[in-house]
């Protein structure tokens, strides 16, 4: 009875310090591979700020003659010539950094299907995170 009663003993004890309570508290959430550039913050979700600051970033980083504006060639397909004449505002046949953070935010908006104000990697792998992505790397 004794023996029993220390087995069950030691065995609760076990639960209670193995439960999720006792989880490693900086355990982070597992990223998709296409979070894992751009999650500034490492909440598993890609908010619209962080896109935007992913947006201007890749905007220097293509724009290699630094014009202040991107040309076709310096786009390399990642928009077609309808998607670049739509976004640009100003008819000068070309983005400027406003323009092409405008497109990151359109196709960000579109692809938040659930209107939480952040992608998650399912929502990343739809049409328009996908296009979005393209604008980002």
């Amino acid at each position: 009875m004794i023996k029993s009663l220390l087995t069950l003993s030691i065995a609760m004890s076990s639960l209670l310090f193995t439960g999720p309570a006792f989880a490693k508290p900086d355990a982070k959430p597992k990223l998709c591979k296409a979070l894992r550039a751009i999650d500034a913050d490492n909440d598993g979700k890609l908010d619209l700020a962080e896109a935007k600051k992913a947006a201007e970033a890749a905007f220097d980083k293509f724009n290699r003659d630094a014009d202040k504006a991107l040309e076709g060639r310096e786009l390399k397909g990642r928009l077609s010539r309808r998607a670049v004449k739509a976004a640009d505002a100003d008819k000068d046949g070309t983005l400027d950094k406003a323009e092409y953070v405008a497109i990151v935010e359109k196709l960000f908006n579109a692809a938040n299907t659930d209107k939480d104000g952040a992608l998650d990697c399912k929502e990343l792998k739809s049409s328009a995170g996908r296009a979005m992505m393209r604008l980002l790397k």
